[in-house]
């Protein structure tokens, strides 16, 4: 498709992407502030001389083709930000930062997304301008939000956006996605029960914090079977804690959970059924808060075909899957502007049974090519 002179280059690629990948695994970082990789990822635009990059807040980097042939814009996006993780693989890039790893696969995704930019430079005019993303925070922090909330598409708003995410369970040559919900919504919830606390033996002076605990968490799961009316969703209570004993009523309770649905309303619902039982059975003596919301991730369904036909031209197994239970804040771009996501199969080579946030994560580097060449037939398809 590209010709001789590109299965070449792609060769030479091949080599970058793979040396590229590494030397990232080794400084992998967390959150939002990740300066080590933030540098690298600069030094790397600096020399390409058709590509002009901004860096948001000393958190992001967000580059642009400098010259293409009309106002049309894609964007790709890849996340930066590791996990805290203690790395137990035995290879010669292992992480140099202790407790911290990149065990989602990040450093594959900014590897294929810098050699897919070298890609990009190297057109003399391209037919439409690309924008690619280097976005912090993925990992609980919601950076696509944040970037959005800095006004990345306040310029330019594309046409399209992808992205792409290894995906352990699916072998080399293999990719996965689907039209419509691809991965739920989540957010996490924490409620703090309060109380007066007190000896067993006198529980006419005090409050049962467990007690008030049961009826709020049976009877809020209990309702959201009746919200949910057959949709698929999860509302989980994960940990609970007291300060209490044997024989002391607890002053303080602790729980935390998550709730996860495919449909923003289902989550909305399922919010206010929590606290709905929470002022039934507590009163006013509780707190309860939600942290920023992963929207579910949405493929429209042209940018999905677009992608089912480039793993086509690259001769690539697509399956078309279930939704995923899993959160994903590329859902963030996806509310500003249609596009799609997909998985990219990593296990083969040797390297097997490697679960996503592992201690021994690890791909077989052979898909990194897979990744880099459907982004290039992706783009190819959009012109």
């Amino acid at each position: 498709m590209f010709g001789n002179t590109w299965l070449y280059k792609g060769l030479i690629h091949m080599c970058d992407i793979i040396q590229i990948r590494r030397e990232l695994h080794q400084i992998p970082e967390v959150g939002m502030d990740l300066p080590k990789t933030l540098k690298y990822i600069i030094n790397h635009l600096e020399g390409l001389k058709n590509i002009d990059y901004k860096v948001i807040e000393g958190k992001a980097v967000v580059a642009k083709t400098k010259h293409h042939k009309n106002n049309r814009f894609l964007a790709f996006r890849s996340d930066m930000d590791a996990l805290p993780v203690e790395e137990l693989n035995d290879i010669s890039y292992k992480s140099i930062h202790p407790g911290i790893m990149h065990a989602c696969g990040h450093d594959a995704h900014m590897a294929i997304l810098l050699c897919f930019a070298e890609y990009i430079n190297s057109l003399e005019d391209p037919e439409i301008g690309v924008m690619f993303i280097f976005q912090p925070g993925e990992e609980g922090n919601a950076g696509a939000k944040w970037l959005i909330d800095h006004g990345i598409f306040k310029e330019y708003v594309p046409e399209r956006i992808f992205a792409l995410h290894m995906f352990p369970s699916l072998r080399t040559g293999v990719v996965a996605s689907r039209p419509g919900p691809l991965f739920i919504g989540t957010e996490e919830f924490h409620l703090k029960l309060h109380g007066t606390g007190g000896h067993a033996g006198f529980p006419e002076n005090s409050i049962d914090l467990i007690e008030i605990f049961v009826n709020i968490f049976s009877d809020s799961r209990r309702e959201a079977i009746k919200i949910a009316n057959g949709d698929k969703y999860i509302f989980f209570f994960g940990k609970t804690i007291t300060n209490g004993r044997n024989n002391v009523f607890p002053s303080i309770l602790n729980t935390e959970g998550t709730i996860r649905a495919y449909d923003n309303t289902l989550m909305k619902a399922l919010e206010n059924n929590l606290l709905k039982y929470c002022k039934l059975y507590a009163n006013n003596n509780f707190e309860l808060s939600f942290s920023t919301p992963y929207l579910p991730v949405v493929n429209d369904s042209d940018s999905f075909s677009i992608i089912k036909k480039a793993s086509a031209d690259n001769k690539i197994l697509l399956k078309e899957i279930e939704p995923l239970r899993i959160g994903e804040d590329f859902s963030y771009y996806l509310s500003k502007t249609r596009g799609a996501m997909f998985l990219l199969g990593c296990a083969g080579n040797g390297i097997f049974n490697r679960k996503l946030h592992s201690q021994n994560f690890e791909i077989d580097e052979s898909s990194l090519k897979i990744g880099l060449n459907l982004f290039i037939t992706i783009y190819d398809l959009c012109i």
